[in-house]
């Protein structure tokens, strides 16, 4: 539920967006919200924190993920105001991101900062492929189930990524 006592309001405010962008050809399947959701949030975010004692870099690739999420929910709000994932970006997303980032990258941290600039890099890589996979969909120019399949392909590269930049920075801990 979201400020304003919304159920589910992403999916309808993430359709409306695209269609101030062009034509809208179809709306995604409740199928594209769980691939994006269980691919990324409940198998590969966990898999990247188990295995984070001899990867550690690999435990910090959800707070990339959160810092683009965050700006893909603050910049709408100059635009066009309030939308779903508005409050949590602002009230725990940032200040938590902002705290963990502070903690462990640069100067007081044990990891360098262009590590973190990496991991948002391949964070915004996600996201690129996320948003045009579903301009795509909605322009009619590729298919539901393609749809899903990018998501969780989507993931995977998210992982490899989140992996490469924990081997560049990080000799792995035995």
């Amino acid at each position: 539920m979201d400020l304003v006592g919304k159920h589910y309001a992403f999916p309808t405010e993430m359709v409306d967006t695209l269609a101030q962008l062009g034509s809208v050809q179809a709306t995604p399947s409740p199928a594209f919200y769980t691939a994006v959701n269980v691919s990324i949030v409940w198998v590969a975010a966990p898999l990247a924190a188990l295995l984070s004692r001899k990867r550690p870099l690999l435990g910090f690739g959800m707070i990339g993920l959160l810092v683009i999420n965050s700006f893909l929910h603050i910049m709408p709000l100059f635009i066009k105001g309030y939308n779903a994932g508005l409050l949590t970006a602002l009230v725990i997303f940032i200040p938590a991101s902002f705290w963990i980032i502070k903690q462990n990258f640069g100067k007081n941290g044990a990891f360098p900062k262009a590590a973190m600039w990496a991991i948002i890099g391949v964070n915004a890589i996600l996201h690129i492929i996320l948003v045009g996979s579903i301009q795509l969909f909605v322009k009619g120019v590729i298919g539901s189930e393609l749809l899903v399949i990018i998501q969780l392909l989507n993931a995977a590269i998210w992982f490899i990524g989140i992996l490469a930049v924990d081997k560049k920075w990080v000799k792995t801990i035995a």
